[in-house]
């Protein structure tokens, strides 16, 4: 269950910054290539 719920939230953390535009997301000190290791580093 712990997996999954790790996994849900990686996936809501993914598809948030993923709405973020290139400017939001610099303005936070991240690339767009940044996103999946934010999302599923603990």
């Amino acid at each position: 269950m712990e997996r999954l719920s790790a996994w849900n939230a990686a996936r809501a953390t993914r598809v948030a910054l993923s709405r973020l535009s290139d400017r939001e997301l610099e303005d936070i000190g991240l690339e767009r290539g940044d996103i999946h290791k934010v999302a599923y580093t603990r």
